[in-house]
C-alpha cells in the first residue's frame, strides 16, 4: 500500500502568490472510485471473500475472538459456546477464530473526494517549472524536499474559483493538464488503524462472518416456511403490539439463512411496525434488523424502483423463492399498474396480473425450482387467485 498525504496549498490574502503548504500525512492508499461507497478495495474484498468461504467445522476447545460492529448478539455467541464446547477470548492474537463482518472492515477505512497524483510525477512538474508555479523558491524548495519521500499525494481543493486569474487556480488546471491523475473518491486505511488492518490481512484463513456464526447458533431453530410466515403476518396485521413483539422474536430466533427470503418479505412490509414497539432495539431483534433493514425500502412505493432493488438484493443472497417472488410480483400490480395507471374493472384497456412477470434471467435464480416449475407455479397461482398477501 502507498503511503498517502493530503497537500493543502495557501495563497497570501491579496491572492498574488502561494506563500505556504500544509502536508498532512493521512495512512495508506487502498483504492478510488467516482461513485461514493463503490471503491474497489482489492485487499478488504479478499478478506471479506475469505471469511465468506471459510466454514470451518469447529472443534471442542477452540477459541472465538469478536471484533467490533458484529450483527451477532451475544445470546447468540453463548448458543455457539455451549454447543461446541468452545469459548469467547480477548486476546485477539491467541484467538482460533476471529469473528468479523463487512461493517468492521469499512470501519478501518476512510474516504476522501479530491485529485490523487504520485509523488514523483507531482515534483517533476514543479521542477519542470520552477520559478513558474506562483510560489517563492524557497516555498518552493521545501514542498519538493517534503515530497521526495512520499508515494501519492492527495491535492485538497477546499476553493473554488471561477475565473482562473489566480495562482492557486492556474496552478491546478497547469498540474491537471500535464500530470495524469485519480479524481474521485479516495479510500485509505489511517494510520491509527495499520496494525489491525494488516493483522486481518494477514490471517485471512482463520476469519469467519458474523453470519456464519449466526447460522450456527440458530441451525437448529424454526425454518420459516409458508405457514409460519401467514401466522407472523397475522400477528402484523391488527393493532396489538404484544403480537408485534412476538412476531420479532419468532423472527428474531428463527434459522436466519434458511428463512431469508421470508424475512426480507417481513421487513419489505412491515418494518414501520417493528418500529412501534421497544423489541426494536432488543439486541437480539438488532442482529436481524442490521442485516434485512436494507429491504425495508419504504421509498416510492407507486414506482417500480424499490421492487427492482428488492429482488436485486436477495437475489445477490440467494434468497429469492417462488413465493417471494410471487408475493412482489402481486404488489408491483397493485400498488404500480392498478393504482398509478387507473387500470381496473372499468377500465378500456387489459393488462392482467399474468402479464407480469420476472425476465428469465431474474426469474431463474429462485433457489426452490427451476426456471421451468417457476413459470408454472407462477401462473397456477395467479390464475387460482391465490396471492402471498
Amino acid at each position: 500500500m502507498e503511503k498517502i498525504k493530503t497537500l493543502d496549498l495557501r495563497e497570501n490574502g491579496d491572492e498574488t502568490k502561494i506563500e505556504s503548504f500544509v502536508l498532512n500525512t493521512k495512512g495508506y492508499h487502498l483504492g478510488s472510485s467516482d461513485q461514493w461507497r463503490e471503491t474497489y478495495v482489492t485487499d478488504r474484498d479478499n478478506i471479506e471473500k475469505a471469511a465468506e468461504l471459510n466454514t470451518p467445522a469447529i472443534n471442542k476447545g477452540e477459541t472465538f475472538y469478536r471484533t467490533s460492529k458484529l450483527s451477532l448478539p451475544r445470546e447468540k455467541m453463548n448458543v455457539v459456546n455451549e454447543k461446541y464446547e468452545t469459548r469467547t477470548i480477548r486476546d485477539i492474537k491467541k484467538a482460533s477464530w476471529i469473528i468479523t463482518s463487512s461493517n468492521y472492515l469499512s470501519s478501518l477505512t476512510d474516504t476522501m473526494w479530491d485529485a490523487l497524483y504520485s509523488s514523483s510525477s507531482f515534483i517533476a512538474s514543479l521542477k519542470a517549472h520552477t520559478g513558474k508555479n506562483g510560489m517563492p523558491l524557497d516555498i518552493e524548495n521545501q514542498l519538493i524536499e517534503e515530497l521526495e519521500a512520499e508515494e501519492c499525494v492527495l491535492v485538497i481543493r477546499n476553493r473554488y474559483y471561477h475565473n482562473g486569474k489566480n495562482n492557486l487556480s492556474a496552478f491546478y488546471s497547469r498540474i491537471d493538464d500535464q500530470i495524469e491523475k485519480s479524481r474521485g473518491y479516495q479510500t485509505y486505511c489511517p494510520i491509527a488503524n495499520k496494525k489491525d488492518w494488516d493483522f486481518m490481512l494477514n490471517n485471512k484463513n482463520i476469519i469467519v462472518t458474523d453470519v456464519f456464526i449466526n447460522k450456527l447458533a440458530t441451525e437448529d431453530s424454526l425454518i420459516i416456511d409458508t405457514k409460519s410466515y401467514d401466522g407472523i403476518v397475522a400477528m402484523l396485521k391488527g393493532n396489538d403490539k404484544e403480537n408485534y413483539i412476538l412476531a420479532m422474536e419468532i423472527m428474531a430466533n428463527c434459522n436466519v439463512e434458511e428463512s431469508k427470503g421470508f424475512l426480507a418479505l417481513l421487513f419489505f412490509r412491515f418494518e414501520e411496525k417493528f418500529k412501534e414497539v421497544n423489541a426494536w432495539n432488543h439486541v437480539n431483534f438488532k442482529s436481524i434488523r442490521t442485516r434485512f433493514e436494507k429491504y425495508a425500502l419504504q421509498y416510492s412505493r407507486s414506482h417500480v424502483s424499490p421492487y427492482n432493488q428488492f429482488i436485486e438484493q436477495l437475489i445477490k443472497e440467494g434468497g429469492l423463492t417462488v413465493y417471494v417472488m410471487t408475493a412482489i410480483l402481486d404488489t408491483v400490480y397493485d400498488h404500480v399498474i392498478k393504482q398509478s395507471f387507473g387500470i381496473d374493472a372499468n377500465c378500456v384497456f387489459e393488462l392482467t396480473r399474468s402479464n407480469l412477470k420476472l425476465k428469465e434471467e431474474y426469474a431463474k435464480k429462485c433457489i426452490d425450482k427451476n426456471l421451468g416449475e417457476v413459470i408454472k407455479e407462477e401462473n397456477q397461482l395467479v390464475n387460482m387467485n391465490i396471492l402471498p398477501f
